[in-house]
């Protein structure tokens, strides 16, 4: 009985490793194209401690929240501001060109 609890202990723990480091590098290439570190967060979570990696995920989580909320806010700022002046320029020139 202990030793296929010391298999079951083995295996979870090779689990949780995977999943750890797949979750660090699932958050760090997020975004990656507005984040210069996202090569390096990737190698550091192939290496680092567990314990180490699962600190760094929040934080790339968080950071990726915050790129999330000003791309949401950018969009709905942009949306209003076409809504208050009837549209994008691009789309102003379009109708006064068809209007000739």
């Amino acid at each position: 009985m202990d030793n296929r609890n010391s298999l079951q202990k083995g295996y979870d723990e090779v689990k949780d490793q995977v999943g750890t480091r797949k979750d660090a590098i699932s958050e760090s290439m997020q975004y990656s194209d507005r984040k210069d570190d996202t090569g390096e967060k990737v190698a550091d979570s192939l290496v680092k401690p567990k314990e180490d990696v699962k600190q760094e995920t929040w934080t790339e989580s968080i950071k990726n929240a915050g790129i999330s909320a000003y791309d949401t806010v950018a969009n709905t700022l942009s949306s209003a501001l076409d809504t208050v002046t009837g549209g994008t320029e691009r789309e102003q020139d379009t109708d006064i060109n068809r209007n000739k």
